[in-house]
């Protein structure tokens, strides 16, 4: 096998426009191109569309081959496909589309190909490093490529405008922080303006736009990607009519969002919906281990997911829809440990119950980077865990709670004292599941607080 090197500078072709592949071929050095089809796969990141661009062509050659002419041998019936920027592992070949025509644009190298019989030759590109360097090209010519165009979807010509429902709640308050860091436009879709304005003051959050319900249609429409994570805290002592509306706030919400992005005309739908469900969606267990693949229980939390879960799934089939089921989040000024901390500073802390339930917990920045990741990257469709990947039990957590704090987890809160304050709520504290984010890690997702220890410690420092 031998090897030729040569460098070539590229520009853009028109969507319309053809493309002889012999031609370029050709002018690289009497080079033929034996196939029975005259074309070849390039790969391109949507966002670098219309940058030039400087790049290395490898050309393996055979040793067959006459010394006057070098044979690139395609696969037959190959067409022509765009490759996504994408921002997880690199997965080249899972990860391509078909595109309408050719276009000659920066490129990302083809990290690998299952050669076949009629394949014994491939040409090869990178933009960033020669490409018979691997291991350089690995480690920083794709990250440097991935994070280039990340960084032009969302640069200043292409901040996303995002509507979310439930943004005044734990979770949304730090997700639009987060989100206009990061410049992007935000538009809060509430039941109460006033409430939203005192979290969201204009002069922290200039340009933000706050909508009650009969706004939420102009705000929905134009936007880039919408986040659903309105809903009633179940943490209360559960009534017939709290029950009903634990439901109802869930599946009124996300019926009337998928409504408004279906209801948008095309050239105004958003192409994402981010929508919150949770990890009570696999009933409960103290041996089981669930991900994504396991069945549904049957208890009433699990009966709310699944119904949660449908009404999300409604969208229409262009939207691309993330459903993240989100375990117990950890964080100081919200949610579990909101309730935990004050005990433990007056001495009376303790595990729920046995404390032999399974806590699938995660912390706040880590749930919000991960809906953040599900809003930006193609790769995040379906139902991902938003759980961290080392659960433990209740007398675990609070354990390393106590000693974080300097306190003593001595004093436990018996079952028949929840149920008697709690009722049929009590089942979310005394009842656990043990849930692995499965999907996140295949994704690449990285957890900034991957163990209960360094999550406590972030939070109480």
């Amino acid at each position: 096998m031998a090897y030729s090197l040569h460098f070539g500078f590229g520009y853009p072709l028109s969507d319309r426009e053809s493309f002889d592949m012999s031609s370029l071929l050709s002018s690289l050095g009497n080079v033929h191109l034996h196939s029975s089809s005259r074309n070849v796969i390039f790969w391109s990141p949507n966002p670098s569309k219309g940058l030039p661009y400087c790049s290395f062509f490898l050309i393996l050659s055979s040793p067959r081959a006459s010394r006057n002419s070098r044979k690139v041998h395609l696969l037959k019936n190959v067409e022509f496909f765009t490759r996504q920027a994408l921002h997880g592992r690199v997965n080249t070949m899972g990860c391509i589309k078909k595109h309408p025509s050719f276009l000659l644009r920066p490129h990302w190298c083809l990290h690998s190909s299952k050669a076949s019989e009629n394949l014994d030759h491939i040409m090869r590109k990178s933009q960033f490093a020669l490409p018979s360097w691997d291991c350089f090209l690995e480690t920083f010519g794709v990250r440097l490529a991935r994070y280039r165009d990340r960084s032009l979807m969302l640069g200043e010509k292409n901040q996303l405008t995002v509507s979310i429902t439930g943004a005044t709640g734990f979770i949304g308050r730090r997700l639009v922080q987060r989100l206009h860091t990061d410049n992007h436009n935000i538009r809060v879709l509430t039941r109460s303006k006033s409430k939203a304005e005192l979290i969201f003051p204009a002069r922290e959050f200039p340009g933000i736009v706050i909508a009650e319900e009969p706004g939420w249609k102009d705000c929905i429409q134009g936007s880039d990607g919408v986040v659903n994570l309105a809903g009633l805290p179940i943490s209360t002592r559960w009534s017939p009519e709290i029950k009903k509306e634990i439901k109802q706030s869930r599946i009124r919400v996300t019926s009337k969002v998928v409504s408004l992005i279906n209801d948008a005309p095309d050239v105004a739908r958003p192409t994402v919906l981010v929508s919150a469900t949770a990890v009570g969606y696999y009933g409960t267990s103290e041996t089981a281990i669930f991900d994504e693949r396991s069945p549904s229980g049957n208890d009433y939390l699990a009966e709310v997911c699944r119904e949660w879960e449908a009404t999300a799934l409604g969208a229409n089939k262009n939207v691309r829809v993330a459903l993240i089921r989100i375990g117990v989040v950890l964080g100081k000024e919200g949610g579990a440990l909101a309730k935990m901390i004050p005990l433990f500073n007056l001495f009376a802390g303790g595990p729920l119950g046995s404390g032999r339930q399974w806590f699938s917990w995660i912390h706040l920045d880590d749930i919000v980077n991960l809906i953040y990741e599900a809003l930006t990257n193609p790769s995040y469709n379906g139902v991902i865990n938003g759980t961290a990947p080392n659960p433990v039990k209740l007398a675990e957590l609070c354990e390393r709670l106590g000693a974080a704090m300097g306190r003593p987890s001595w004093l436990p809160v018996p079952d028949f004292a929840l149920k008697a304050v709690l009722g049929e709520g009590a089942s979310v504290v005394l009842e656990g599941q043990r849930v692995v984010p499965t999907r996140a890690k295949e994704l690449g997702f990285t957890f900034k607080y991957p163990t209960v220890k360094e999550a406590l410690k972030a939070i109480l420092s």
